[in-house]
């Protein structure tokens, strides 16, 4: 019985890094982490997003200020999700293709393993400095301050606390990347980046992903790329490529698990939805399956004329391969339930995005289930995230965060 129990807490370290990609500590009274962003209600007025002559959208930043409806709101299921998912594109081309771009996001998960919970939560600053080509990413990871624990988890989450960064530069290969396990003093949250882990101890998958630039963690650069205009290799799936000959700008384009090139997109999970052939996936010229890429189950749209933003509802149809090709697998492998059965239960988002082509607020619910992580235990997850929005320069300043953890030395 003893083996046992060790066995289990050996499994339990294993699977808290999975349950919501959050870790914890426990007794926390305090958080140091970062002031929210000033500037996230304020309405953009740098840029418009408009219909060309080909009836395709594209980024104008010559014509400022406030637009209409790019057309009424449909009745039809259909047009209706090609709407949602027309709004959440362009919302994402926007997040490359301005000079700054920052969100700061909130996050809770009520995990269970075995039948015992453990709340977590976790803080996200994102910054895009689109002018210089620069990302950067930080993160902190706890379990949720005052909850009571059963014994299991209350002694994981007195070591299973984490804070991370990321800084991704455009046109190179490589991103700096450091993760912490070392973020309590006393009971109080804050980061100890003289402690930070070696990254070779994650898996050749999970480093690739840490250390090289992916569409959820790249970044978006003005003017050209090593002085060239044509398009420069990033990584052996991807490359920059020019966004738009007026602008200046330049985005991430890469070929995703399904064999689909796509850009930045807001989550990791994929949100897609046409109703022409495009939906269709081919191999060679030859049509291998119908609606393969269309993702959304159901979606809704409204316009708020009051204020100028659209609010966009969108549930993803979970039991599609391609809604989650490429995260699916990190909730399988050695490092995650190491359960070939896991899956996702349920994936749903709801953002608002401003009427000339910028998010507002995002919202998400992101939840799993494995019936025997490790071969031991039933596990599962309900996640949800909250962002706000900011694309001034005051929101966008990173340095002290860069000299504070000396990532770039």
């Amino acid at each position: 019985m003893k083996k046992r129990f060790f066995k289990s807490i050996l499994v339990f370290v294993a699977l808290i890094s999975v349950s919501c990609v959050l870790l914890g500590c426990n007794n926390v009274k305090e958080v140091i982490y970062g002031d929210n962003l000033k500037y996230s209600e304020m309405k953009p007025e740098s840029f418009d997003v408009i219909k060309n002559a080909d009836g395709e959208f594209e980024v104008s930043f010559t014509n400022g200020g406030n637009r209409t409806l790019f057309y009424e709101i449909p009745t039809d299921d259909e047009e209706t999700k090609v709407l949602a998912y027309t709004l959440y594109s362009i919302g994402n081309n926007t997040m490359v293709t301005v000079p700054y771009a920052s969100f700061y996001e909130t996050g809770h998960c009520n995990s269970t393993l075995g039948g015992d919970s453990l709340p977590l939560e976790f803080l996200t600053y994102d910054v895009r400095d689109n002018g210089k080509g620069v990302h950067f990413r930080q993160t902190l990871q706890y379990v949720t301050p005052g909850a009571d624990l059963p014994i299991v988890a209350n002694i994981m989450s007195n070591f299973s606390v984490n804070g991370k960064q990321w800084y991704v530069e455009a046109g190179k290969n490589d991103n700096l990347y450091l993760m912490t396990a070392k973020v309590l003093d006393g009971d109080v949250l804050k980061f100890d980046w003289s402690k930070v882990q070696d990254n070779g101890k994650m898996n050749e998958a999970r480093q690739a992903i840490a250390l090289h630039p992916i569409p959820y963690t790249s970044s978006g650069i003005l003017g050209k790329i090593n002085g060239q205009n044509e398009t420069n290799a990033v990584t052996e799936t991807g490359t920059y490529w020019k966004y738009d000959d007026a602008s200046g700008y330049s985005v991430p384009l890469y070929v995703d698990g399904g064999g689909r090139t796509i850009g930045y997109e807001r989550t990791d999970q994929h949100i897609f939805y046409s109703t022409g052939d495009d939906a269709n996936k081919y191999v060679d010229g030859t049509l291998v399956e119908e609606d393969y890429y269309n993702t959304i189950k159901e979606a809704s749209v409204t316009y708020n004329e009051d204020e100028g933003y659209y609010e966009v509802h969108i549930k993803m149809d979970s039991t599609k391969e391609y809604t989650h090709i490429d995260t699916l697998w990190a909730l399988r492998d050695d490092e995650g339930t190491k359960d070939a059965t896991a899956k996702f239960t349920r994936f749903e988002v709801k953002f608002q995005i401003w009427d000339n082509g910028y998010f507002k607020k995002w919202e998400m619910w992101e939840d799993w289930s494995a019936n025997k992580a490790y071969g031991v235990f039933p596990m599962s997850a309900e996640q949800y995230y909250l962002a706000s929005f900011s694309y001034v320069v005051y929101d966008a300043n990173f340095s002290g965060y860069l000299e504070e953890s000396n990532i770039l030395n």
